[in-house]
């Protein structure tokens, strides 16, 4: 009889369900998914304010702050999403998000004619961004905190 000797499994371990995707593909994988969830909700806002506008008596001076507030409040989802994808540093995934949707806006104003006007209202879009995408990478923070720290 000849002795058998138990072969080594070389499979890779397996990742536990309770664990996020890290590496390249992980962190491209969560910026698109939260890039796609801010579009859509931006447009899912705006759309639901053009319905308003269209079946109420508002006034159309408030068109302005309504697609502000819907930027916002995609940049809110999107640095929500971005956040939670992140492992740690949420916040600064979500202040990384609204930082991007700024310079985003900054560089489309100027290629379309020039610098933001501090008196055209311009520059309240480029701070409702910035500070919704920083919300949502704060709410990520505050719903699913990071555990505490140990101290060698």
């Amino acid at each position: 009889m000849a002795i058998q000797k138990k072969k080594h499994s070389t499979a890779p371990a397996r990742r536990s369900a309770g664990k996020k995707r890290t590496g390249t593909a992980g962190a491209v994988r969560g910026i698109a998914l939260s890039f796609l969830c801010g579009a859509g909700c931006y447009l899912l806002l705006l759309c639901a304010a053009a319905l308003a506008f269209a079946h109420t008596a508002l006034p159309l001076a408030l068109a302005r702050p309504v697609a502000c507030a819907a930027a916002a409040g995609g940049a809110f989802v999107s640095g929500l999403v971005l956040a939670r994808s992140w492992g740690r540093r949420k916040l600064l995934a979500g202040l990384g998000c609204g930082g991007f949707y700024c310079a985003c806006l900054l560089l489309s104003s100027l290629a379309a004619g020039g610098a933001p006007q501090p008196g055209a209202g311009e520059l309240s879009l480029l701070a409702a961004v910035l500070l919704g995408g920083t919300a949502g990478g704060a709410a990520a923070a505050l719903r699913d905190p990071a555990g505490p720290r140990k101290v060698p």
